[in-house]
């Protein structure tokens, strides 16, 4: 069955490190760059084979010798019903010891502002580049009729959840977005990570889609896990790992039927609220 035909199909932003920086490398699955070339080759060439979009923009940020060669494979897919493009922005070193996410935020927007792809599109869906999203089409289907129809929808987020009991917090491991959404309201999230204060680019996120549930703009959320696969190096096989609850799954086909139905809920300022107290407060 071609998944790919049967609605219409969102670009991928792909975002890639091959070279993390030293203080952010301790949260890469695999840690030398051989191994996350490696992770984004099967990223990419599950993308291609599924044909899960017909514009695929991969975007890199460090200085690797690898990001060449990773450019030329993506291109070396590319055909009339799939259309390819490559961003490479380096980012200093000095900028990514603010956090982690902010190498990430930094491409989201680069990517935005200035893709060819994206440029005629309304609305975008970002995934993390080591990761191979198996249930995706059971996801792609609400959130591209989401945000491309007269629902209004300008954001829809995977998992809101939240860090240490009081702090939102949303994956960004996978979300859509309008473009005129991500230029008006998070174009310059990633300017305010900051480890050393406990602020993660996805607690940003957050915060800003609180502060624009209450002017009235309509955010989304889709609560099914995401089945992850990605690949690892040191056995040559892949995992798979629910990334909303963020424990190892099942390996077996059961993984892949987990939600039977896929529900849109809208988010109002009640669900950016702590769900129980924090004990180091109480």
């Amino acid at each position: 069955m071609n998944h790919g035909n049967m609605h219409k199909r969102l670009p991928i932003v792909l975002t890639a490190t091959i070279r993390p920086h030293r203080t952010t490398g301790i949260y890469a699955i695999n840690q030398t760059e051989e191994d996350r070339f490696i992770s984004y080759q099967h990223s990419i060439k599950w993308i291609s084979d599924t044909r899960a979009t017909d514009k695929l923009i991969l975007a890199e940020n460090s200085s690797s010798k690898l990001t060449s060669e990773l450019f030329k494979y993506l291109h070396s897919l590319a055909s009339p019903h799939f259309h390819t493009e490559t961003l490479h922005y380096p980012i200093a070193d000095e900028a990514t010891v603010k956090g982690k996410g902010y190498g990430e935020g930094w491409l989201i927007s680069k990517c935005v502002r200035h893709s060819r792809l994206l440029s005629d599109s309304n609305a975008f869906i970002k995934i993390t580049g080591r990761y191979q999203v198996k249930n995706f089409f059971r996801l792609s289907r609400p959130l591209a009729s989401s945000v491309l129809s007269n629902l209004g929808y300008q954001f829809i987020c995977q998992d809101l959840k939240f860090y240490n009991f009081h702090i939102p917090i949303v994956s960004t491991a996978l979300f859509a977005c309008t473009r005129s959404a991500w230029l008006e309201h998070f174009e310059d999230a990633y300017l305010f990570v900051d480890d050393i204060q406990g602020w993660a680019f996805e607690a940003e996120i957050a915060d800003r889609l609180k502060a624009i549930v209450a002017r009235g703009v309509r955010v989304g959320e889709v609560k099914l896990p995401l089945i992850i696969d990605s690949f690892n190096t040191k056995d040559n096989q892949p995992f798979l790992k629910r990334r909303a609850l963020c424990y190892l799954t099942f390996r077996s086909k059961v993984a892949y039927s987990i939600g039977k139905s896929i529900k849109m809920k809208t988010l109002c300022l009640n669900d950016f609220s702590p769900q129980r107290p924090n004990p180091a407060i109480h």
